[in-house]
């Protein structure tokens, strides 16, 4: 089976557990999968089979899993549910199957475009070498900061007893 044909069913599932709750993501359990293929596209295989399917379909590029984690001080390291996101290769995938689903392509490419272009703040340069920098300049390149101190010495809200 090709990964196109193994990715078809994993993805339009994925996607639409996500788009019911409203959300790019999705953290199902993977019998809630294996039920919801069986009774949605007559898919019936094993765990086993199910995890081999979601590797290729994630090395394929049209999943992406985020697999969560939890210490323990007496069991060490304890699994939890992995998150599962469609990527922009899948959504690409369902659009030319003939899914609705051109409003998530627009915001990813939105996001992958903003992510591209430079930023508009001008680059911080640092002092020339010999000049200290001082809280003055600090506050001049970054107004919104709060420092706990006036740069005199310590506030009169910070002051130690």
């Amino acid at each position: 089976m090709t990964p196109v044909a193994k990715a078809m069913p994993l993805v339009a599932l994925l996607f639409g557990l996500s788009s019911h709750h409203g959300k790019r993501y999705c953290f199902p359990a993977q019998r809630k999968i294996l039920d919801l293929l069986w009774n949605r596209s007559a898919l019936k295989m094993s765990i086993a089979t199910l995890n081999r399917w979601l590797r290729v379909v994630e090395d394929e590029g049209y999943l992406r899993r985020i697999r969560r984690t939890r210490r323990d001080k007496k069991l060490g390291m304890v699994f939890q549910s992995t998150v599962y996101v469609v990527t922009y290769q899948g959504y690409m995938l369902l659009h030319r199957a003939g899914v609705r689903c051109w409003d998530r392509i627009r915001e990813l490419a939105a996001e992958g475009k903003k992510k591209l272009l430079p930023a508009s703040r001008e680059e911080e340069k640092s002092p020339p070498e010999g000049e200290l920098y001082s809280f003055a300049n600090h506050r001049k390149r970054h107004p919104g900061v709060k420092l706990p101190w006036n740069g005199k010495g310590i506030s009169a809200e910070r002051k130690p007893d």
